[in-house]
Order: C-alpha cells, then structure tokens, then sequence
C-alpha cells in the first residue's frame, strides 16, 4: 500500500514526496523555459492558480509583455539549469517549513504555499524592485498576525517571507566573520548548508534537486574558490 505524503514527511522521504510532485514542478520549469512560448505560459496561469499567483507575483499587471519581459529577465539571469535548481530547492523549503500541528493537509499546503516560497527565492537572488510590485511590499507590518482566513491570506504570506529572507540567509552569523559570505548567492549558500550544516552527502543532495552527485560537487568546489578568493581580496584591502 502507498504511503500517504503525511507518512513520508513523518519519515523525512523528502526524495519520493519530490518524486510524486514532479509534474507539478515540470508546470513551473515550463514558466523559465526559454523554448517555452509566453502565450503557453498564459495558457497554464489560466488552468492553474498555484501559477497565477507565482506570475502575478512576478509582475506588475500580468500583461502579455510584461509576462514575457519577467521571463527573459529570469531566464537571462538564472540560465535555464540554474532556475531548476531554484524550482527543487524552493519546493525543499516548502517542505521544510510544514507544521504537521497545524493539521493542514500535505498536498494542499503545497499547492497554496509553493508559489510564495519560490517567488521569495527568485528575489532573494535578482531583488525585488526588478521583479515585483513595490506596493505589494510597503505595507507589510512584522507586528501583524497571520490570519488564514483573510482574503488577502496570499499578499501576508509573501511579504512576510520576503521581510525574513536576511535572517533565514544570513546562516554563518555567530561561527565565524560573514563577510565573505556577502558574495555568495542565496542558492549558494542553501548548498553549503545543505553540505557543512545539515551534513548532507552530494547524493542525496542531487537526488532531491535532480542533479548529478558530481554536478553538486562540482558547485560546492566552485562555491569554496569563490570564497577563497574573496577573503584574499579582503586580506589585500585590510592589510
């Protein structure tokens, strides 16, 4: 008998809850395809309201032009491979952030809060005033209460992880001097995370994001030469 989500989250089988979600992530992978066509993007904003909300978030009136200039700015700045990653890794901080307590169904949270998390991740690393609509930011208040009844339930939670994003990324703050860790993007850091806190093997890392295990070391390498070479710039300008 299959398990139910509920059971695989109980046991942390992030990998088979991603493999039972991967038509629903392949609808998102087809928003930042660049092969994919605006107007087929339209088409699944119009079928689906976990991908209208994301769009909408996106832009500013969710016109065609508009729809298509968001696209090309994401695709020129992520790549197609990179914006993967971003889907997977977005759909782990889902998961990552259910409350079983709460007695919300799996599949449902899912679908209402996905859109929120990846929108947040795609801010964290292009910024928000290229991407979204400034006036859905101004008027969050930290001191507010969510309110899951609320018509405007969707606005809250965005704005609300979008004002948390420093603190959820700003990782390293208390080991050591975060300094260096200012070149690195979000995604970047969610990685050595993944590899030096949450002592993760580069296997199951790529199998939850889909990638080869020695395309996740490959990164990881990349990540650490980066970070070498910013600190001794930082070596030269102090000394």
């Amino acid at each position: 008998m299959e398990k139910s989500l509920e059971e695989l989250y109980g046991t942390r089988d992030f990998t088979e809850i991603v493999n039972r979600f991967e038509r629903f992530l392949g609808r998102y992978k087809e928003i930042f395809n660049p092969r994919s066509s605006t107007g087929k993007v339209i088409g699944l904003c119009n079928r689906s309201v976990d991908i209208w909300r994301t769009v909408r978030y996106l832009t500013h009136t969710m016109s065609s032009s508009e729809i298509h200039q968001m696209r090309m700015s994401i695709i020129d700045t992520f790549g197609e491979e990179e914006m993967n990653q971003v889907i997977y890794l977005a759909f782990l901080e889902t998961l990552d952030k259910f409350d079983p307590k709460r007695k919300v169904p799996l599949e449902k949270y899912i679908y209402n809060y996905y859109p929120y998390v990846l929108t947040a991740e795609i801010v964290k690393l292009a910024g928000p005033k290229q991407l979204l609509n400034d006036a859905k930011l101004s008027s969050y208040n930290s001191d507010e209460e969510y309110d899951e009844d609320s018509d405007d339930d969707d606005d809250y939670a965005l704005r609300g992880l979008l004002a948390s994003s420093e603190l959820d990324y700003r990782w390293v703050d208390g080991i050591t001097c975060d300094e260096p860790f200012r070149c690195l993007t979000s995604l970047e850091r969610k990685l050595l995370l993944m590899i030096y806190v949450e002592r993760r093997t580069h296997e199951d890392i790529a199998k939850d994001m889909r990638y080869h295990f020695s395309s996740i070391k490959r990164k990881k390498n990349e990540i650490l030469e980066k970070l070498a070479q910013r600190i001794e710039e930082l070596d030269e300008e102090i000394y």
